[in-house]
């Protein structure tokens, strides 16, 4: 036996009865090993350091791919919308937000010097650098509230696979819903087929990943249940008006269940927050903004071909305008503290094309009265005494809006100039110490 336990000091050896005529004799059993496992083989591949950095500081500063100019003290700036709105609030308000201007290409900033806001930028961006690569990648990792429902799809669909009936009391049976009002909940996460869940998993991971960092874990969560309960709704309204219309039980008893409300909501999210960004739809490259609209058009096409469809065209469309509806008057943005966002570019008549929206502008004025109503009062809206809007009053809230963002902007690149000044002052201070 081997072991530190085992050993004798040199002392009590040569007193011991193991030593005789100064000779030790040592007995070594050896084992033989017959077989054996050989375990995986680690090697070690050298990885060079991550250069991403200079990578964008040149993509910075050579200008490709630009969809920004700042003008500073008579100088461009060309930038990156996307980069500059990750890392700071302020740019991601005047940039996506409810101060974006429909037509704004060049930000001018005044009473700064050109010199203090490139370093301003460049400092954005090594933050923002920094941050990836403690996280490792833009393109890798999931967020933890879109795994959890990605889970609660999967198993409520293998639920309804092992035990059929339990449809009965999870998707939404409009005759049977005002005993069991909580279909209007659970339908939402009820897919019946695989395609679905595959396509609502997927879908689920791919946007709550664009969206959950812009909005937070909190408003995703709070925008998914307000669409998803809105949605059914409106689909059980619909189907009650249809069997009074028709007379036809199967508005009452067919099963009605779903996650592309909230997929289609989704979308209307992606198109608020990023409506120029240029997707690769195979050969097609189409902007995000006409992604609602686009995926509408091809449900209500294919429903006339394919029968099976038409019970979730109200669900996809209802989808649509409910999440609108929502972000349009309702959310709340935490950078401005101001709800809805009333850019031109998020308007009902933006999902339509062009030549449509004198037509549907007076229409969607209704529907603006009725969830307004006279909560804009005069000294917001610029309203006289009749109760009709001053010439000008929309242009003049845009304006205070922009003006609180500029406030806001001012404010934050001031900090940076005391930081990129009091650092000057440090290095110029050195040498005379030295």
């Amino acid at each position: 036996m081997w072991g530190y336990k085992r050993f004798f000091k040199r002392s009590a050896l040569e007193t011991s009865d193991y030593l005789k005529d100064d000779c030790l004799l040592v007995n070594c059993t050896v084992g033989v090993v017959q077989s054996h496992t050989e375990g995986p083989k680690i090697y070690t591949i050298p990885v060079p350091p991550s250069n991403m950095a200079q990578h964008i500081g040149q993509l910075l500063t050579s200008g490709k791919r630009t969809d920004i100019t700042f003008e500073v003290d008579g100088e461009m700036f060309p930038a990156h919308k996307v980069v500059l709105s990750a890392r700071s609030p302020v740019f991601r308000a005047q940039l996506f937000g409810p101060m974006k201007d429909k037509n704004m290409k060049c930000i001018k900033i005044e009473d700064m010097e050109a010199p203090v806001f490139k370093q301003s930028c460049l400092s954005l961006l090594t933050e923002l650098l920094e941050y990836v690569a403690k996280s490792g990648s833009f393109f890798r990792g999931y967020t933890k509230l879109c795994k959890g429902l990605a889970v609660i799809l999967l198993l409520v669909h293998l639920v309804v696979q092992l035990f059929p009936s339990a449809v009965t009391y999870l998707a939404l049976i409009p005759a049977r819903t005002i005993p069991f009002a909580w279909n209007l909940i659970t339908a939402g996460y009820v897919e019946q087929t695989i395609p679905g869940v595959f396509v609502s998993i997927v879908g689920l991971l791919l946007f709550g990943k664009l969206l959950e960092p812009l909005w937070g874990s909190k408003e995703l969560s709070k925008f998914i249940f307000i669409v998803n309960f809105s949605t059914s709704a409106c689909v059980f309204i619909t189907a009650i008006v249809l069997y009074y219309i028709t007379q036809q039980e199967i508005y009452l008893y067919t099963p009605l269940s779903g996650f592309y409300g909230v997929l289609s909501g989704l979308l209307v999210g992606i198109k608020q927050l990023l409506p120029d960004q240029e997707l690769n739809l195979f050969v097609l490259k189409i902007k995000a903004k006409w992604i609602p609209s686009l995926v509408a058009l091809i449900s209500i096409i294919a429903s006339f071909f394919v029968k099976d469809l038409m019970s979730y065209l109200p669900v996809l469309l209802f989808g649509i305008y409910m999440s609108w509806i929502y972000l349009r008057y309702f959310q709340k943005r935490l950078e401005t503290g101001l709800k809805g966002d009333p850019s031109e570019e998020f308007s009902f008549s933006s999902f339509f094309p062009e030549f449509l929206r004198p037509i549907l502008d007076p229409i969607a004025s209704i529907f603006h009265r009725l969830l307004c109503g006279r909560s804009e009062r005069s000294d917001a809206r610029g309203q006289t005494l009749d109760t009709s809007p001053l010439p000008g009053s929309d242009s003049i809230e845009a304006n205070r809006r922009r003006e609180r963002g500029q406030r806001a902007l001012e404010q934050r690149l001031a900090e940076k100039l005391a930081a990129v000044r009091s650092s000057e002052g440090t290095s110029l201070d050195a040498p005379d110490r030295v």
